[in-house]
């Protein structure tokens, strides 16, 4: 391959499928039911929001695995260059590396790095400002080009924020994202796994104690019940 065809960033098999998501079955089936609907009608995008420590990295692999699609994970600091146009460049090439690897899920984690309301973005007209607009322009227009032709391409999209608040609406509407789910906190299934997984295998436990504890950790992200 010549360097402009060369995989930069590469994807690699889900670690675990959705079997690994306990509870959350209304957040569980609208994933599905989006990735069928786009499947059927065409589209993409799947926008994921909530509190932090919620997993939406994890449920992002998960749906890649139980797809049996490769997942390819890009996170802020990997695109972020602090040369003038190779974050650009970086954005472009993702996108074109997700696509050799397809079918993929290319999940776009700390989306609000990019996609902060694009009208705070170097108002100053600096070099650093314009870059950053130029990286969001670039992405915008990548996932545009995805919203069509599913079947074809077999790129999904999965976008993660803690922010909604700060997101540029224009960057998140429908024929980019096509879908919007909030994460929201572990529920009592999910909180009682957490809390049982993580005890060591020799341990006593009285059963009605731990749900009485979990009954009374509701709206607790799940790093802080693992903590």
């Amino acid at each position: 391959q010549d360097g402009e065809n060369k995989i930069q960033f590469y994807a690699r098999r889900p670690k675990h499928g959705m079997e690994a998501v306990i509870g959350l079955n209304q957040l569980k089936e609208r994933l599905r039911e989006a990735v069928r609907d786009f499947q059927r009608n065409d589209g993409n995008g799947i926008l994921l929001t909530g509190d932090p420590g919620n997993g939406k990295s994890f449920i992002a692999e998960a749906l890649a695995g139980e797809m049996g699609w490769n997942f390819l994970e890009a996170r802020a600091n990997e695109l972020t260059s602090k040369w003038v146009g190779e974050t650009t460049e970086r954005v472009v090439q993702i996108f074109r590396d997700a696509r050799a690897q397809a079918p993929v899920v290319l999940f776009l984690d700390e989306f609000d790095s990019f996609m902060t309301d694009r009208s705070a973005m170097g108002g100053d007209g600096g070099s650093a400002g314009l870059d950053q607009r130029n990286a969001a322009n670039a992405l915008l227009t990548a996932i545009s080009d995805l919203n069509k032709g599913f079947d074809r391409h077999r790129v999904l999209v999965i976008a993660a924020s803690n922010f909604r608040d700060q997101l540029d609406e224009a960057g998140i509407r429908e024929g980019r994202f096509d879908v919007k789910v909030v994460v929201p906190p572990p529920d009592f299934e999910a909180r009682l796994h957490l809390i049982l997984s993580h005890l060591p295998k020799s341990a006593k436990v009285d059963l009605d104690s731990v749900r009485i504890a979990v009954r009374r950790w509701e709206d607790w992200s799940a790093a802080r019940i693992r903590q």
